[in-house]
């Protein structure tokens, strides 16, 4: 599942390399619905049916949230980069 970390975030993030958004302040723009649905399987027969518990679905968008939050230091660390080559 991908997470739309830049639409989740419009307006709040900062896109300073040396001030970060706090990852405390870092949003996926997900709920726990869309988290739940996406763990879903859809197969037709009952006996693959799962039920996932309330820890399973918040652990998965806790995950999430990690993977978004790298892609967006990564990002700003890529922003950095670029602002030292145009710099010297």
């Amino acid at each position: 599942m991908h997470v739309d970390w830049m639409a989740a975030n419009k307006g709040k993030l900062s896109w300073d390399p040396d001030d970060p958004t706090p990852y405390e302040d870092f949003r996926t723009g997900l709920t726990f619905a869309d988290v739940k649905q996406s763990l879903w399987n859809w197969s037709t027969n009952p006996k693959d049916w799962v039920y996932r518990r309330r820890h399973t679905v918040l652990g998965f968008w806790h995950m999430l949230k990690l993977r978004a939050y790298v892609e967006y230091e990564n990002y700003l660390d890529e922003i950095q980069e670029r602002m030292e080559e145009v710099g010297q």
